[in-house]
Parts: C-alpha cells; structure tokens; sequence
C-alpha cells in the first residue's frame, strides 16, 4: 500500500504539474501541431528539467535532503527559484496565443509566494496538494466534455489520493495540507474575482 502511495506523490510532484495543464490546454487548443511541441518544449525544460538539474545540485552541495524538502530551511532556495522560472515561463507565453496558459502559470508563481511567506512564520505547506488543486482549477475552466458530477467525482477522488500519501508517507501534517488547499482556492478565487 505505500508504494501505491509514493507512485501517487510521484506522479503528482509538484515539477510534473505544470506539464500535465499544458498538455491537456494544447489538446483543447486549435494551435498548429509545431506550436504545440515548442510550446511543450518549453514548458518541460522551464519546470521539469531545469528545477531537476537545480534540485541535484542542490543536494550536491547539502541544501536540500530529499525531493520532499521535509525541513522549512531546505525550501526557500527551490521555491524561490521555481517561482523566479515560472514567472519566466509566463512573460515567454504571454508572447504566444496561449492567455488561459499564462494566467494558470502566474497562479502558481504567485502560490509559490504565499507559500515563501508562509516559511517566515515558519510553517511548511503543501506544495503537491496545491498545485494539485490548481490543476484541478485550471481543468475546470476547459471543455474536456465530462460531466460535472463525473467531474467532481474525480476531483474528490484525486485529492483524497494526494492527501492520504502526503499523510502515509508523513510529509505533512493535516494542517499543512488544509493550508496548501486552501491557498490554492484562494489564489484561484482572487484571481477570478478580479478578472470576472
């Protein structure tokens, strides 16, 4: 059963996220299909490869234990840097067709500065479920043609899954969770308000 569990916390790392929203944005989009793979491109190498490459090094020099960042020391360099990347990947985006993409990648820039001054108090939240939620949000607003109570079935049943390893794995405590959540709503529902 745990490693069920560490399969889901893989599977919904934070650095993979922003690739599951743009592939699944592209396959609703009616952009060419080389416009999709520099797109994809991009956004593989700004939030997957580089924040890997940055992560080893990182452990190469001691500052970081794990991919977890258990201790609130070990996150401020990851997320600032993964902040400073997104905010990078949405000035690139807002260059290209692509606003719903950018505006869902300033959100999680913008999670991620919440979650920076969290780390002031000190209190550790919950990157996975977050962006998870996040993701949940963003799908939201495509027409991916499933019904809304097959949809929030899924929803239930997706965040359910990342809590419960968070939880089995002892990443995070409760708390910690119901902020990540939280403030992924939050940001979202500011950002709607304000653009609604």
């Amino acid at each position: 059963m745990k490693l069920i569990f560490h399969l889901v916390s893989r599977l919904f790392h934070p650095i993979v996220v922003p690739f599951y929203g743009t592939v699944l944005y592209l396959h609703y989009s009616l952009e060419s299909i080389e416009a999709h793979l520099e797109l994809l491109s991009l956004v593989v190498g700004v939030t997957f490869l580089i924040p890997l490459m940055l992560f080893y090094l990182l452990r190469s020099k001691g500052k970081v234990s794990s991919s977890n960042l258990p201790h609130i020391a070990e996150r401020w360099i990851p997320l600032l840097l993964n902040t400073f990347l997104l905010s990078g990947l949405a000035l690139v985006i807002n260059l290209n067709p692509y606003l719903e993409l950018r505006d869902w990648i300033i959100l999680l820039a913008v999670q991620n500065l919440f979650t920076l001054v969290l780390l002031r108090i000190p209190f550790k939240t919950s990157i996975h479920l977050f962006n998870s939620i996040s993701l949940l949000l963003f799908l939201g607003m495509l027409p991916l043609g499933i019904s809304s109570a097959l949809s929030l079935l899924l929803a239930i049943v997706w965040v359910s899954l990342i809590c419960a390893a968070r939880l089995v794995l002892k990443a995070h405590r409760p708390i910690e969770l119901l902020v990540g959540g939280i403030l992924a709503i939050s940001v979202h529902a500011g950002y709607f308000w304000w653009v609604g």
